[in-house]
């Protein structure tokens, strides 16, 4: 997205410099009515595919959460400096 519209769609996106931002109140509207709203996302600039290795998966769930994790610890991921999005999953990259 470029200022709040869609320029393109893509299969697989590599991402440097990431932002996981979540609107708290797109986040309580989900709480309240128990519905999926578009709330959360990752910024970054969109760099070539590389041949990378894929590290550690990145995942929110406003149900559990306020923020991204770290799928395997829970802990905060609130920046990055390289992602792969693949499959509607976020993993960080070497």
């Amino acid at each position: 997205m470029r200022k709040g519209k869609v320029i393109a769609h893509r299969d697989i996106v590599t991402l440097k410099d990431v932002r996981f931002i979540v609107s708290q109140a797109g986040r309580n509207r989900v709480l309240k009515e128990k519905k999926k709203n578009v709330h959360a996302f990752a910024e970054g600039i969109i760099v070539e595919n590389g041949d990378s290795e894929k590290k550690e998966q990145i995942t929110y769930n406003p149900y559990k959460f306020q923020y991204f994790y770290y799928k395997s610890d829970e802990s905060i991921a609130l920046i990055a400096d390289k992602v792969v999005l693949e499959n509607k999953k976020i993993f960080t990259i070497l």
